[in-house]
């Protein structure tokens, strides 16, 4: 009945971050165990490489490389040195995080991120992180969802991330801070020979009806979130970055998340018209331990992608399912479902892959989709997502 097919450069991955999923972090947060990713990294980089994926998105993070001011931990440093030669080994495009919500301690005795100073320190920070592992890095991601991050530390209160404020004033100051060091970021990945540099955008789709002009995801976010920064903020970089990560889960319908894969080729259409970078799907997924509607997701993403590719001519270099492993959400324990790899964080830590990472292995060996497993999909429904957020 013919196939969706994928050019033979297109990336299938999929991803971790550090508090989430290493366990053992020194950040400004909770010391929690999550998938103990930091331990049983060879076993699971033994998983990624059975499943035939081509990607891998994990992460670095700033306070085990400076859990002191002025102190780079020589320890950590060789951890990861170990940790990525073995990842390369697999074969994995790698695609690195370098700040995903969390910080050093020591960052907020002088004033977190609406002090340029911690700029500054972040900046030689992705400077070490070059020098040292450059060799290993494909795509880096210089930051997660930069407008979230300032909206959970300057916004959100008790209820977001350190240092737990909700002031507007300061949600600007942060995210000026963020953008000066994301464009200093970028040169200084450059200087040191990196050429693929992004950042990951969080994104959700809406109604027709309501979008507003090429910047709609933008004015979506200031509607929703009143005092929030925009999260389409890619303009205020000048430039200085190769491509586009995109974090897209749902479309916002009156205030409720629901499912669309549709969304997700048009989020693709309007960055590209926009900016003329290439796309790399960043995150997707849907948070569910039902395979049956976590693979019709994925499915009917994936057709959407590859429908943005040969109709809208939309540039995308891969696609990253999120998450890699069970683990830690924010606010949300280990509740919701992700994973293509099942972990018991409760006892063993034994690992197990679903039933969604087997189809998901078979899609990425044969670069395709058939038209009669597509027709058989059905789109998940939205509770899931209700009860993640």
């Amino acid at each position: 009945m013919g196939r969706l097919l994928f050019s033979k450069n297109f990336i299938f991955g999929c991803g971790i971050s550090d508090y989430q999923h290493f366990g053992g972090a020194k950040c400004d947060l909770p010391e929690i165990h999550a998938a103990r990713h930091y331990e049983y990294f060879d076993v699971d980089f033994g998983i990624l490489e059975s499943l035939g994926l081509s990607a891998f998105r994990t992460g670095i993070e700033w306070a085990r490389i400076e859990p002191r001011e002025g102190e780079i931990d020589r320890s950590s440093v060789d951890f990861y040195h170990r940790y990525f030669s073995g990842l390369k080994q697999t074969g994995v495009t790698t695609v690195v995080t370098l700040h995903h919500f969390t910080n050093p301690r020591w960052i907020h005795k002088f004033g977190g991120w609406l002090s340029a100073k911690t700029g500054e320190k972040f900046v030689d920070y992705v400077s070490l992180v070059c020098h040292e592992f450059g060799q290993y890095i494909d795509y880096y991601l210089v930051f997660n969802e930069p407008t979230v991050y300032t909206q959970l530390a300057y916004l959100a209160g008790p209820r977001g991330l350190p240092p737990y404020h909700k002031n507007s004033r300061e949600a600007r100051q942060c995210l000026a801070n963020l953008d000066d060091t994301i464009r200093r970021s970028y040169d200084a990945i450059h200087d040191a020979g990196g050429v693929k540099v992004g950042v990951a955008h969080a994104f959700s789709a809406l109604p027709f009806a309501l979008q507003r002009g090429r910047n709609v995801f933008g004015w979506l976010f200031q509607k929703l979130h009143r005092n929030a920064v925009c999260s389409d903020h890619m303009e205020n970089w000048e430039g200085k970055f190769d491509f586009c990560g995109v974090n897209y889960y749902f479309k916002t319908s009156l205030g409720k998340p629901l499912p669309n894969p549709e969304g997700l080729r048009r989020i693709c259409r309007e960055i590209f018209r926009k900016y003329r970078k290439p796309i790399l799907i960043t995150e997707n997924g849907l948070p569910n331990r039902d395979d049956t509607q976590r693979t019709s997701y994925l499915l009917l993403h994936l057709e959407s992608l590859a429908n943005a590719v040969a109709l809208d001519k939309t540039e995308i270099i891969g696609y990253c399912w999120w998450s890699f492993l069970h683990g830690y959400e924010w606010g949300r324990g280990y509740k919701p479902f992700f994973a293509l790899v099942d972990v018991d964080v409760d006892g063993t830590y034994k690992r197990k892959p679903t039933q969604t990472a087997y189809a998901y292995s078979e899609i990425a060996r044969d670069r395709g989709l058939s038209q009669e497993i597509l027709q058989k999909a059905q789109l998940p429904r939205s509770l899931e997502f209700e009860n993640w957020l």
